[in-house]
């Protein structure tokens, strides 16, 4: 997701310096208006790129106490601080310093406002960072540790979904009836043969959402996984929706159907009442 959001980022920003160049009137205030909130997009794209970052890495830091993952936890967010003091100050000369757009108190204000925040996070992180004491970083990770793989894993570039044809892997039922159990099975194997799988869970909810989603494991029979959602829970006026996440041995997971490319489709299938 950091990655599509950094790339979606680039894409804007090289079309808003091309429609600068073939402007008219690049002075208008149509253009200058068009061009201030694609660029303060822009910039929040960024910002959450790295702060997604930051939030996988420290969350490596939580699981293995490893100062490694915490320098590199602070060294995106530092990256996401950035991206957002650029785009909001460039703010400050086109947008009032209290903007607002909801009745609470964190509905109003200014980009700017939020730096203090920001701030506060990133310092209690630089405390934390003092007291795992100093060193050479890569030194406190252990010989076997699998930290740095996972670390790379989240500052690279991201694999693409093995997951693409969608009839051999899963089709879903047509219907089904109140109060009756719905077998839900997938082929994973048979959809990519190159594929380890290790295990597939089914995420599923009711189409309601004010409800949240349920997960179940999916039972391994042969080259299929199957698993049943409960009659009880079908017993109710709504659809169903669900997707599947499917981890490989290596530790790999994802999620299908997904989105595809250009944030288009649908990224869960749905199932009603017959």
């Amino acid at each position: 997701m950091a990655a599509v959001l950094e790339r979606h980022a680039a894409e804007a920003e090289a079309a808003l310096a091309t429609a600068r160049r073939k402007t008219l009137d690049p002075k208008g205030a149509q253009f200058r208006r068009a061009a201030a909130d694609v660029a303060i997009q822009n910039g929040l794209g960024r910002f959450f790129a790295w702060k997604l970052r930051t939030a996988a890495l420290f969350a490596l830091y939580g699981r293995s106490g490893e100062r490694l993952a915490l320098e590199r936890a602070l060294d995106a967010y530092r990256k996401a601080r950035a991206a957002w003091a650029d785009f909001a100050e460039a703010a400050r000369q086109v947008y009032r310093g209290d903007v607002t757009f909801g009745p609470g108190a964190f509905q109003r204000g200014h980009w700017l406002d939020r730096l203090a925040a920001i701030d506060q996070d990133l310092a209690t992180m630089e405390k934390l960072l003092q007291r795992a004491g100093g060193g050479d970083a890569g030194q406190t990770v252990s010989g076997h540790s699998p930290l740095p793989e996972a670390i790379h894993a989240v500052l690279g570039a991201p694999r693409e979904s093995p997951m693409v044809a969608m009839p051999e892997f899963h089709s879903p039922p047509k219907t089904f009836r109140r109060g009756e159990p719905l077998l839900v099975e997938a082929s994973p194997a048979q959809a990519n043969r190159s594929l380890k799988v290790a295990v597939v869970h089914l995420r599923f909810r009711r189409v309601n959402q004010a409800e949240v989603w349920q997960s179940q494991e999916m039972e391994e029979h042969g080259i299929v996984f199957r698993t049943i959602i409960p009659g009880d829970y079908t017993n109710s006026a709504f659809p169903l929706q669900y997707h599947f996440e499917i981890r490989e041995a290596s530790g790999a997971a994802w999620l299908f159907p997904g989105l595809k490319p250009g944030w288009r489709g649908q990224p869960y299938f749905v199932v009603r009442q017959g």
